[in-house]
């Protein structure tokens, strides 16, 4: 429900309050097992050296069928008075309040004030339940076969008849020598506290008519988001990040870290520290802004708009899978160019009205184009070496930031010169990124008051610490509309000539990659580090159209 309310004949204020059901999927069929893992015991007891086994952890949906899905669990698997699998249920209080004004301060109607704000909440993608809910246990069974060991398939039968099944965690902890075994489950969840994602926003703007047909706006634009889902891939959170310990801080009579014993060091034994994967709302994204933009309304044959914005957007939901994925690590966003100027117009060139053949070769000239200008994306450095100590490293979803080299710092990760110096590769130059300003990850076993052996932590750089290359691009168009009658007495016939990357600037992609595994271009690691091999724009290219209208 809304409202406006004029308050005087200089101010109108909007009212609003909006109410949203935003359910989380759930399965008729009860297929929507979850893990919580809040309910997940320790197994075994502290210090002992018994195999035993637990479905401690998974919680069933109130309408799960054994018929349909799988065999009854054993004794270790609750039940949710809920179909969905969050605690809870879907909430009920999303109530999302709006307000908006529009003020003239002044007697003139050339200056006016505009402004609101809101909450506004956005439904989750069905992907990101399916994947948490279906693709777990008792449902991780593999059905593809190739090769010699797809003997059995036929069109009537293709995939085996492997019916879902649970798999209970087992552990094995021998304390006298710091090793152990586990049944390194893999699991998907949708974590039980996930609530719908929320979006604050609000905004100020100045709107000043100062000659006529032009118009020059001044506004800031700001929002907050939490309860955000992570990006990127694998767009989860690790929830089994082996702990360090040591002589004084023991953990299940372990007091020394290996990468071999990572998976006796999780909080969730049973799980691999990279199996308990959890889709969770709770990323967070802050954002500030300038925006100015100049229009000139389309008179004498010309128009224009020139657009600039200043912003700022710092946020946790890109980072989630570098270093500790237990900790929020802010950074600018990675999909946010700091300054960013587009230009856009069109002229009717005044060659003046003429008739006859003059008329034919003057007449009809216009010239359009958008110019953009703007900062590159953020990047972060890292090393995938990184993390092994925790049981993450190459190949996992979690990386390592690099670590500075001794009396480094951000000021020293680029390098000099302009974008096509700092290439490298094939160039000669010396890439994007200053390579003596980095060194190797430490290892724990170095850490003073840490007991390891070989294991690598994570680096001592921040997230999103330097831009890729900027862009300063020109797109034009020239065309001539000339009436030629034929068909009809109106028709006419127009050329057109195009022109993309007018002034052939060389524009460059950022170095490759980003959170993952080893051969990105941000990897200190990588024999490629910081070098750039694409280009973001092509080169010029031009092109030619002719249409008859009629």
């Amino acid at each position: 429900m809304q409202d406006d309310f004029k308050v005087s004949s200089r101010l109108t204020v909007n009212l609003g309050l909006r109410w949203e059901y935003d359910s989380t999927m759930y399965d008729n069929d009860g297929q929507a097992v979850d893990v919580w893992p809040s309910l997940i015991n320790k197994v075994p007891v502290p210090g002992s050296t018994a195999a035993t086994g637990s479905l401690a952890g998974f919680v069933e949906p109130a309408n799960y069928n054994p018929a349909l899905n799988a065999a009854p669990p054993v004794s270790g698997v609750v039940q949710n008075n809920e179909k969905v699998a969050v605690q809870g249920g879907t909430p009920k209080d999303n109530f999302a309040p709006r307000l908006g004004l529009a003020w003239k301060p002044f007697a003139t109607d050339r200056f006016v004030v505009r402004g609101g704000a809101g909450y506004f909440y956005d439904r989750v993608g069905q992907l990101r339940y399916a994947t948490a809910l279906v693709q777990s246990i008792p449902y991780t069974v593999t059905l593809g076969r190739s090769g010699t060991a797809n003997y059995f398939s036929t069109f009537q039968q293709p995939y085996p008849n492997t019916p879902p099944s649970w798999t209970p965690r087992t552990i094995s902890i021998n304390t006298g020598t710091q090793t152990g075994s586990s049944s390194n489950l893999a699991a998907l969840f949708l974590d039980p506290t996930f609530t719908t994602p929320t979006t604050y926003e609000w905004n100020l703007d100045t709107q000043y008519e100062f000659k006529p047909q032009w118009l020059l706006e001044v506004a800031y634009v700001g929002s907050r988001s939490i309860h955000q889902l992570f990006t990127g891939t694998p767009g989860n959170r690790q929830y089994n990040e082996a702990m360090l310990v040591s002589p004084s801080a023991p953990y299940n009579g372990i007091t020394n870290n290996t990468v071999a014993n990572a998976s006796i060091r999780v909080p969730y034994l049973g799980f691999s520290p990279n199996g308990l994967t959890g889709t969770a709302s709770a990323g967070d994204t802050k954002f500030h802004s300038l925006q100015v933009t100049l229009r000139k309304q389309f008179s004498h044959g010309f128009q224009m708009q020139a657009a600039y914005t200043y912003s700022r957007d710092i946020s946790t939901t890109n980072y989630f899978a570098i270093n500790d994925p237990n900790i929020p690590k802010y950074g600018l966003a990675a999909a946010y160019r700091p300054q960013r100027l587009t230009i856009n117009y069109g002229w009717d060139l005044p060659f003046g009205n003429h008739d006859g053949l003059v008329g034919k070769i003057a007449n009809g000239w216009t010239i359009a184009g958008v110019t953009v200008i703007q900062d590159g994306l953020p990047l972060t450095v890292l090393d995938t070496r990184g993390g092994t100590i925790y049981g993450f490293g190459p190949g996992t979803p979690v990386s390592s930031t690099a670590e500075f080299a001794a009396g480094m710092g951000n000021g020293n990760i680029a390098t000099a010169g302009g974008d096509k110096q700092r290439l490298g590769g094939t160039t000669g130059g010396p890439g994007w990124f200053n390579k003596a300003a980095f060194s190797t990850v430490p290892v724990i076993g170095a850490t003073t008051g840490i007991s390891g052996t070989g294991g690598a932590g994570y680096g001592n750089a921040g997230l999103g610490l330097i831009l890729g290359p900027g862009q300063f691009n020109f797109d034009t168009t020239l065309e001539k509309t000339t009436r030629v009658g034929g068909i009809n007495e109106a028709a006419t016939l127009v050329f057109r000539a195009e022109f993309f990357n007018l002034f052939n600037h060389a524009q460059f992609n950022a170095p490759t990659g980003g959170p993952g595994p080893s051969g990105s271009q941000t990897d200190v690691s990588n024999a490629a580090f910081g070098q750039i091999t694409s280009m973001s724009v092509n080169p010029r290219l031009v092109q030619f159209a002719l249409k008859y209208s009629f």
